[in-house]
């Protein structure tokens, strides 16, 4: 959202513009570096000075979190046709949180309620891009703790529902700005939690959202 959108400006740049990143690139920077057509154009960079003769900078397309829908719609139509077609991804489904930070307290109890509810639990580490685009754009409805994997919003198609779960000591509206630009259908839920960003959820209060 803040690097990739800024590569919209490419085409008003001279042909033989390059594009300076680092040594090493994920998996996905790769990715989406040859699907947007650059993989000859890239100049992986470790050095710590470069003296360029003419040198563009393309800035943010926005404050970070709140998301230009021109850089949106630019992603959208770069990316969404990459989507994995071989892959069968479920239609419904809660969104794990892997890190330390923000923990809930009570998670193994909601991964079982999701599980016993016909949901499937997704870990988007896990997941190609190329994948994780086609889960979201194929999804229907998704409950997940606040998190970087909900960044995915930008694949889901209009009126997809998001049920998305706060910490009441962290609250960012990233993710709800993300959905509107998108037209999914977005709500969230805010559960009390200390100043460690612990929190405990409450299942019945998650089990009446989602009948949204």
């Amino acid at each position: 959202m803040d690097a990739l959108s800024r590569l919209a400006m490419l085409p008003e740049l001279p042909a033989d513009t390059r594009v300076i990143v680092p040594a090493q690139l994920a998996s996905y920077q790769q990715d989406t570096l040859r699907w947007l057509g650059l993989e000859n154009r890239i100049r992986p960079t470790d050095e710590k000075h470069l003296m360029v003769e003419h040198y563009y900078f393309c800035s943010a397309t926005s404050m970070t979190g709140c998301y230009n829908p021109k850089a949106v719609q630019f992603l959208r139509r770069s990316f969404l046709n990459h989507a994995d077609l071989k892959y069968d991804p479920p239609h419904r489904f809660y969104l794990r949180r892997v890190g330390q930070v923000r923990p809930i307290l009570n998670e193994i109890e909601i991964l079982e309620y999701f599980q016993q509810n016909g949901w499937v639990i997704v870990d988007t580490e896990q997941l190609p891009m190329a994948r994780q685009i086609r889960l979201f754009s194929q999804a229907e409805m998704i409950c997940a703790p606040h998190g970087a994997g909900l960044t995915n919003l930008l694949w889901c198609q209009p009126g997809c529902k998001v049920l998305e779960l706060c910490a009441s000591t962290f609250l960012n509206g990233v993710y709800e700005g993300l959905a509107e630009c998108v037209g999914a259908n977005y709500r969230h839920l805010i559960f009390e939690a200390d100043q460690k960003y612990q929190t405990r959820i409450d299942l019945e209060t998650v089990r009446k959202a989602l009948e949204f």
